[in-house]
């Protein structure tokens, strides 16, 4: 199976800002200090195929303290607001990784924000700024607010170890995060507007509990949801157990397909419909037979084995259960120009970018630029270097009662059901083996929604990240406007 090392370090998602030679005017910072916060603002504009954006950039620490003054927390963010929009109805995303312990780059700099690292080609070396413009930005038609809870990034827990367990555990997590958002629309006077959560990963399972109780403490809720490649049941994620629920393997068989077409240049949706119809039909019925019947098993490993390439030997040794680790060997053995290995490689001192990338390469590449990012465009000073993402975190994480049984698909349902008026946008990969898409599909079509248009569910090619795709990105970026954009016509009261 998986290394758990390697699906948690996957896991994380997404981004929060870059360095490199982007274009940006008027440079020279409004700094605005208090005794809690710092603040640095600067102005861009970017230059994108049809179109340009003024925007505002504003990098700040946020000092978080206890009723009597005794200081909690610092989070840091990083904020772009188009200029010249209506604040009162310009729509504000605040976005969040995974992880847990996963700072917001990933997001910022792959897929959402204004500015986007280049990964494609050979580079010298990680430490060299790609930074451009980024045409699939959702600047046009949102704010972004980008958050790095703390522990990520620069963002700390600064009162002692029961704060700090308090901030790195299930609830205290979403905590920090409601009073963020809330103190952040009070400072910035933004009450009046629309907003909206994007929560990638672990991010994504954030983003119901946050809504519930946004919900119940405050006068104004989230309009809208975009969950990317969500975690929203950890019962159902490849996490190693001794022993799997069969629904576990039939969750992962569709993206086993995927990738195996992919591999061959066999891809077709019909081919995916087949994987998804199986999965849910025929082979969970057989594995809920049981171990001991021989020839379901036999039956299973030739319809697997057709479906994902692993050898029939491999999953009659599994008694019927998906083999991840087979998987990845029979994969080794078939080259794929088009996607690369499952590895990044070195030639010649360059390295070579490969979607089905070492999560680790990705980190060096982001790490290297973030620092210089937020001193040289940002303005921002510090001398604490910038956290990517922290595994220790991860491993320490207060799950409350354990990891398994953790789910937030049920605050789902009930944030739904308690503001009509809020919409949901889920985003997955057909080759994600973090996430799998086909368990989110299946928990999704547990929820039931009066106006079944409220809950929408994506479908890109691509794996955990799959917004490192060019193809991907734009699509998802063109979903994410119609979404905007429904939420901006309606305007409608929600009823709760």
């Amino acid at each position: 199976m998986f290394p758990i090392l390697r699906l948690f370090k996957i896991a994380l998602l997404v981004t929060l800002v870059h360095a490199g030679n982007a274009q940006a005017q008027h440079r020279s910072p409004i700094v605005n200090r208090t005794a809690f916060s710092q603040s640095y603002t600067t102005r861009h504009e970017l230059d994108l195929p049809g179109r340009k954006i003024k925007f505002t950039a504003t990098a700040e620490n946020l000092v978080f303290t206890e009723p009597r003054g005794f200081p909690r927390a610092e989070i840091t963010y990083v904020a772009y607001t188009k200029d010249g929009s209506d604040p009162a109805t310009r729509p504000v995303a605040f976005i969040v990784n995974g992880g847990p312990g996963a700072s917001s780059a990933y997001l910022n700099l792959l897929a959402i924000g204004p500015w986007r690292t280049s990964l494609g080609g050979a580079r010298t070396s990680t430490s060299l700024s790609t930074l451009q413009p980024n045409a699939e930005t959702w600047l046009d038609f949102t704010d972004l607010v980008f958050i790095d809870p703390p522990g990520t990034g620069y963002s700390r827990v600064t009162g002692g170890e029961r704060l700090r367990q308090h901030y790195h555990s299930v609830g205290g997590d979403i905590d920090g995060l409601a009073s963020f958002i809330h103190r952040w629309m009070i400072e910035r006077e933004r009450q009046n507007s629309p907003i909206y959560f994007v929560g990638a990963s672990y991010g994504g399972f954030r983003a119901p509990l946050l809504a519930r109780k946004i919900q119940k403490e405050r006068p104004k809720g989230f309009s809208g949801l975009i969950l990317i490649s969500p975690a929203l049941d950890f019962d159902l994620l490849p996490f190693g157990r001794a022993i799997r629920h069969p629904w576990v393997s039939a969750s992962i068989l569709p993206s086993l397909a995927a990738i195996w077409a992919e591999r061959n240049s066999s891809f077709t949706p019909e081919l995916l419909q087949e994987a998804e119809t199986y999965a849910s039909g025929e082979y969970i019925s057989d594995l809920l037979r049981g171990v001991d019947d021989t020839p379901v098993i036999d039956r299973i490993a030739q319809k697997v084995g057709k479906l994902t390439g692993i050898a029939p030997e491999a999953t009659r040794l599994s008694k019927g259960q998906v083999d991840i680790q087979a998987f990845l060997r029979d994969l080794g053995r078939w080259p794929a120009p088009n996607l690369g290995s499952y590895n990044v490689y070195e030639a010649r001192r360059t390295v070579e970018y490969s979607e089905d990338h070492d999560l680790e390469y990705l980190t060096r590449i982001i790490s290297g630029e973030m620092d210089v990012y937020f001193k040289n465009m940002m303005k921002f000073q510090t001398s604490e270097k910038y956290k990517v993402i922290d595994l220790e975190l991860n491993r320490a994480w207060i799950w409350n009662n354990g990891r398994y049984g953790v789910e937030s698909l049920s605050s789902l349902e009930q944030a739904l059901n308690a503001d009509r008026g809020m919409r949901v946008l889920i985003a997955h990969g057909t080759s994600d083996l973090t996430t799998p898409y086909f368990a989110t599909k299946m928990l999704a079509a547990q929820i039931e929604v009066r106006e079944t248009s409220r809950l929408d569910f994506k479908l890109y090619g691509g794996n955990h990240l799959f917004y490192t795709r060019e193809v991907s990105r734009r699509a998802f970026r063109d979903d994410a406007r119609v979404f905007f954009q429904h939420g901006q016509d309606a305007q409608t009261p929600s009823h709760r």
